[in-house]
Parts: C-alpha cells; structure tokens; sequence
C-alpha cells in the first residue's frame, strides 16, 4: 500500500511539471510534423525508386542542318574517303552549292535535309525515352551547359550523359557493317564514337561500366533500324513497314509513358512515411523518459525525501516500485497518445491487427522505464543527467534505426551494433505490425521477448544499485 502512495504523489507531481510534460508529449509531436514536412517525400518515395541510379541527360546535337552538312553527312557522294578527310580540309573548302549537291546525286536537297532534320529529332527523343523506361535509371534531362555543371556539383556521386552537338553527324556516317561488327567498325569507341560521354567526378569503374553498356544498348536499338534502313536499299526494300517511320510523314510508334518521379508525394504516400516517421520518434522520445526519471530521483535525494522514504517502515522493494511505476504509466500514455496523434493528423495506418501493438507499447515502455532506473541510480548531479542521459538516449536512437532505417546504413557494423538496442526489437515489432499485411506473430513475439529481457536486465541492475545506495 506504501508503495502505491508514492505512486499516486510522484504522478501528481508530473501533472503539476509542465516542462516534463511538454517534453514527454508536445515536442514528439511537434518533431513528427517538423520531420515528416521536411524528409517526408523521401521515405514516401518507394524502394523501387530509392534503389534507382539518378542519371543526368545533357542533350545539344545539332539539329538545323544547310548544305553544308550533306558533305558531312554523305563523304563518298562529295569525293571524300570518310569524315575525318572532310574535317581536316573543311576550313579551306568552299562552301556547298545546291548545283554541287544535286551533282552528288542530291536532286532536292532541301527536302532530304527537312527529313534527315525530323529523323535527328525523332530519334534523339526516342532514345531519352527508351532510358527514361530503363529499370534502375531516374533520369533527369537538362537544357543548358551551366545546369549541367550545376548538377555535378550537387550530385557529385552520380552520372551525367552529354549528347554532343556532332551526334548527328557521326551517325549519319554509320552503316550497316558498323551495326555487324560492333568492336571493330565506327563504334568500337563505344559511345564517343557517336559523340556521346559519360561524366561523373568520382571514380566508380563497375558502374560507368554498367551504365556504358546499358546507354550504348539502348542508342543502338533506336538507332539500328535507321541505319539499316539509311545504308541498305535490299533492307529498306525487303522489310515492308520497318523504313517507312524515316520518310519525311512517318513517326515512329510512341513509347509507353514512364511513371513519373513524384517530387511532392500524395497524401497517401506521405501517411505510409509515417508509419516509419511515427514509430520511430515514439520510440526516441519514450527513452526520453530517463532523464525526467533521473532528474526526478535526484531532486528527491536533495530535497531529503528520499531519506525520509527510505527510513519509512517500507520495504525497498516497494519504494523503488513506487517510485518507478508512474514514469511507466506516463510513458505508456505518451506513446499511445502518439499513435493516435499519428492516426488522426496522418491517417497513419495501425496495421491489421492494432490489439497486438499493445504488448509491443508495454515492453518498450517497461525497457525504457528499467533503463531511467539504471541511469537514476548513476547520476549524481544535474549536469551528469543532461549529459549521459542525452548521449545514450541520442546514441542508441541513432543506431538502432529511430532516425534512419537500419537497411539505409551503410555500415554492417552499426547495423549489428542496432542489434544490441531495445530501440531496435521495438521497431521491428512496430514494422512487421504495421506494414504486413499478415503479421508474423514470431517475429513479434521474439521481439517483446527480447524487450522484456532489456527490462528484465535494467530492473536487476538497477535494484542492485537500488540497494548500494541504501547501503551508503
């Protein structure tokens, strides 16, 4: 009966302390606003999307051609050997008469150049678009060299794609031997031989590797018909419809649209960010409770009231009980409080079998409780409650995945290190209840065991303790 008496007085003096209150209840949820306003999106965003590789596309070919591109274009017909003669004597040749090209076989040389303008459009287009259905790839297209730039230096770790303004040209020279023997022809540079580069500013061998090969797949799949169709009059003869999207009234069929990025997820998206958001704040804040614990202890040792409380005719099992038991029911009232905060301003779901987060609430509130005892016991000034209480409340958040999910580490150490948390059992309890849809009534099971095994744990050290203060 003692024992419930200093139950009922320590929970009237919690009423009675706003600062503690505001602490236990008010700032979590004030946090939980603040950090789902802020990174909401990003735990909106699904896995899927997370795992993407973002890659930049900096596309500037050049696309408004004269005559003078035909002799780029089509060396042989202009008395050239390739490109590269073209170029080294460009600068002292004259410019392109449309009498000269007609003499190199281009009889309306405007109308050809109007087609080889829309196929330049077409299929640069189309090749954005088949990268932009790439499974592993966010792309994200830029319009002007200083966004480019501006990109790298904010993305430091990811890829930039720049099509060259000599895209077009390079292409046109390509033919269908090119295609056949891919390591020996125009394209054994890969993608430079098409004027196309990959930036990135760090050093990732395996994925410029991976991304080279992926992109080169992609250009030469858009770019394979055309070229057959450009170089082969026995293809362009034999293969029916497959030339004719490259005549100046064709198009090529249209891709199926990519799903957008959602930059400023929906409602819905954000409500199941708090099923992380809201568990794991909780989580943070219930352990909170050790530093109102310990302050509380030490405020009593000052003051004397413990002595007289030692020295009443109780038992010291029943004093510690009694001193121990209100942090314990404001506890469990703050994280019930909470979760019904996150249901009626988030519509945060409670997953199909909300009874069962009761015992999880229970467990987790009686390991954080034993853990104030452990730490009441320790302290012995004011400034060592704000100091260790602080560090260990921050620091096993921070491991055991309250802050960032353990899966998001890239550290297998700190993710066996979250292992050794009663902050960790507890969030895996809380994941499994709310996000199955057929909870795994093991996994839940194992973790309240592993939290009543904490608790069990902080309440024997903490009673030890307990006693060697009574000794002293």
């Amino acid at each position: 009966m003692g024992g419930w008496n200093i139950t009922k007085k320590d929970l009237l003096l919690l009423c009675r302390d706003g600062r503690a209150l505001a602490v236990l209840l008010a700032l979590p949820m004030l946090f939980i606003v603040l950090i789902g306003m802020s990174v909401g999106p990003l735990f909106a965003t699904g896995d899927e999307e997370k795992s993407k590789l973002p890659i930049a596309i900096f596309s500037h070919p050049k696309s408004d051609f004269d005559l003078q591109d035909l002799r780029r274009f089509d060396p042989q017909s202009f008395g050239y050997e390739n490109l590269e003669d073209v170029r080294a004597e460009e600068a002292n040749l004259e410019p392109v008469t449309l009498e000269e090209a007609v003499d190199s076989g281009y009889d309306e040389a405007e109308q050809e150049l109007e087609r080889i303008e829309k196929n330049c459009r077409m299929l640069t287009e189309r090749i954005i678009n088949k990268l932009e259905l790439t499974p592993g790839f966010k792309i994200e297209r830029i319009s002007s060299k200083a966004e480019s730039e501006n990109w790298q230096r904010d993305h430091v770790d990811n890829v930039l794609i720049e099509v060259g303004e000599d895209f077009w040209t390079k292409v046109q020279n390509l033919d269908s031997d090119d295609l056949l023997q891919i390591d020996e022809g125009r394209m054994k540079g890969g993608l430079s031989s098409v004027d196309i580069f990959l930036e990135s500013r760090t050093s990732n061998p395996t994925r410029d590797s991976i991304v080279h090969d992926m992109v080169r797949g992609k250009v030469l799949e858009v770019l394979g018909p055309y070229i057959l169709c450009e170089s082969s009059s026995r293809f362009r003869n034999a293969s029916g419809d497959t030339c004719e999207p490259y005549t100046l009234t064709g198009e090529l069929p249209p891709l199926e649209a990519p799903a957008p990025v959602q930059k400023d997820p929906s409602k819905a998206q954000l409500n199941e960010a708090y099923i992380f958001i809201v568990p794991g704040f909780t989580v943070m804040f219930v352990f909170f409770l050790v530093n109102i614990m310990a302050r509380s202890f030490l405020q009593e040792k000052h003051q004397g009231t413990l002595r007289r409380l030692q020295m009443a005719p109780l038992r010291p099992a029943s004093v510690m009980i009694g001193k121990t038991v209100p942090f314990l029911i404001i506890s469990l009232i703050q994280t019930v409080l909470l979760f019904i905060f996150g249901r009626l301003m988030f519509g945060m779901s409670w997953g199909s079998e909300p009874l069962l987060l009761l015992p999880v609430i229970f467990f987790t509130s009686l390991a954080a409780t034993g853990l104030g005892l452990v730490i009441a016991m320790v302290v012995k000034t004011d400034s060592q409650v704000s100091s260790y209480s602080n560090l260990i409340v921050i620091m096993m958040a921070g491991v055991s995945g309250c802050i960032i999910p353990p899966d998001w580490m890239n550290s297998a150490i700190l993710r066996k290190m979250s292992l050794a948390t009663p902050h960790y059992w507890s969030l895996n309890a809380f994941g499994e209840l709310l996000k199955a849809e057929t909870p795994r009534l093991t996994i839940v099971v194992e973790s309240c065991g592993v939290l009543l095994a904490f608790a069990a744990f902080f309440f024997v050290l903490g009673s030890v303790l307990w006693r060697q203060k009574l000794a002293t």
